[in-house]
């Protein structure tokens, strides 16, 4: 099929916003360490390419991201999205109620922000909402990032085991920093759920975890503050760029999720500029009035380190914090012990739903309601979360589990340490009720594996709020 905006990239201030966002300046070159073919394989030659090579994805008519991994400053994003888990397309086929429901969640945060003087660049997505921001390297809000942070020398070998095919080793001196900015946003997110909970027609979450329906013939939907980025080294990660063209839809179409009248509904990322979002919806597919836009809208990525040092802040004041602490206070078992450690779980006790989950961790565990169940239920059992990610991390390694190229790509642990440290700091900290840690949730979300047998999850949520009350 002919492209029909093979032009699009030609048009002179596309291209200067594309480099401006990647950090770029007139006769400076970008900072970012890579452009990428969003959504592609990381490691294939047409999905990642050298900063200097950004006309080679604008010849081809590609949709780009950029490298969160930059050479002057830590990227802070947070990426807000419309999930529908029932039908994935609603989000194209009717935005304007996908981002009628995303509202309230994003007059939180632009609260939340503006309290701690943060000012980011607002982009607007074809499923929703980026907030984006940095912290400029060798600043007072970088060092503190990094204090945050322990020092491990597993997670060292994560980043040095996946660096990418593009020399991206720059971006191992943000480990720290990004780590910490990673337990930040935690924090961040958390915020911003509680608050908007009260505001919201859906459930708002960190991350996709499924939700079962609002009401009765109501479909599983939900708002995420997607962080899970932060789950993984930071050379892994990538962003869509403002001004750049946005095929998610178009995938979703020849998956066969689209019908036909779909099928060429192109549209660009845009930036909120001197318009609400229903303009931005308006304007998002017409190509002329993208390009009209990008003669006067800025994206430069701004500097928020004083505003982010009000969050670290509030942050360092927080349970959140506190509970931070303790997790870090603990040692996972060593990899060479874990035959005669996370091999020996006993998993006779637990409910069938959470014994599937961990026998079939591909995908089951991969899935962000399967990870926060089994949190869930370990921690009822007594269990340290530090044990609970160095179990998970264990599972994830499970040879018999055809995880293909997954963690070549990818760290296990890095992976199981953020997502435990994420759910069992909810629990911790009373931000999740717990009010979805039931049976009949757990047949909504999938997940149930009852065969008739006498299984519950009733006891294991009273001794799980029985525990975080003590």
């Amino acid at each position: 099929m002919e492209n029909e905006m093979d032009g699009y990239y030609d048009d002179e201030n596309i291209r200067e916003r594309l480099i401006e966002y990647a950090g770029g300046f007139k006769n400076s070159g970008p900072t970012c360490a890579y452009f990428s073919q969003c959504d592609g394989d990381f490691h294939s030659e047409e999905a990642i390419r050298h900063s200097s090579d950004l006309d080679w994805f604008l010849e081809e008519g590609k949709e780009v991201a950029r490298s969160i991994c930059d050479s002057e400053s830590l990227l802070v994003h947070l990426d807000v999205e419309y999930v529908n888990f029932d039908s994935p397309i609603q989000v194209f086929t009717d935005p304007g109620r996908a981002f009628e429901i995303q509202q309230p969640v994003i007059d939180v945060i632009e609260e939340v922000l503006l309290k701690w003087g943060i000012t980011p660049l607002h982009l607007v997505t074809g499923q929703g909402h980026h907030f984006v921001w940095s912290v400029p390297r060798h600043s007072a809000s970088e060092r503190a990032l990094a204090r945050l942070a322990p020092a491990q020398d597993w997670m060292e070998r994560a980043y040095r085991r996946t660096t990418c095919r593009i020399e991206t080793a720059n971006c191992t001196t943000w480990l720290r920093p990004f780590t910490g900015l990673g337990m930040v946003m935690e924090y961040f997110a958390n915020e911003v759920k509680k608050f908007a909970s009260e505001r919201s027609p859906v459930t708002v979450d960190t991350t996709a975890v499924i939700s079962g329906p609002r009401a009765l013939g109501r479909p599983r939907e939900i708002v995420s503050l997607d962080i899970s980025e932060y789950g993984d080294p930071i050379h892994t990660r990538m962003i869509r760029m403002p001004f750049s063209r946005y095929m998610k839809q178009q995938r979703t179409w020849i998956s066969g999720l689209f019908d036909h009248q779909h099928r060429h509904s192109d549209m660009f990322v845009l930036p909120l500029y001197e318009m609400g979002i229903r303009e931005a919806i308006a304007i998002r597919q017409n190509e002329k009035a993208v390009k009209d836009l990008a003669k006067r809208a800025s994206v430069r990525i701004p500097d928020g380190s004083q505003g982010m040092n009000r969050l670290l802040s509030e942050y360092l004041a927080s349970p959140l914090r506190k509970f931070h602490e303790k997790y870090y206070k603990e040692k996972q078992h060593p990899e060479e012990r874990w035959r005669d450690t996370y091999a020996r779980t006993d998993l006779s006790s637990l409910p069938s739903c959470v014994r599937w989950i961990i026998e079939n961790p591909n995908d089951s565990l991969l899935k962000p309601a399967g990870i926060q169940m089994v949190v869930r239920s370990l921690l009822a059992e007594g269990w340290h979360p530090r044990h609970i990610a160095g179990f998970i991390t264990f599972r994830f390694q499970d040879p018999t589990a055809n995880w293909g190229d997954a963690w070549i790509h990818y760290d296990p642990g890095v992976r199981a340490e953020f997502y435990t440290r994420l759910f069992a700091g909810q629990v911790a900290t009373g931000i999740d009720k717990l009010i979805d840690y039931n049976c009949i949730s757990s047949k909504e979300k999938d997940l149930c594996r009852s065969s008739g047998e006498n299984c519950s999850l009733a006891l294991l949520c009273e001794k799980l709020n029985s525990n975080r009350t003590e």
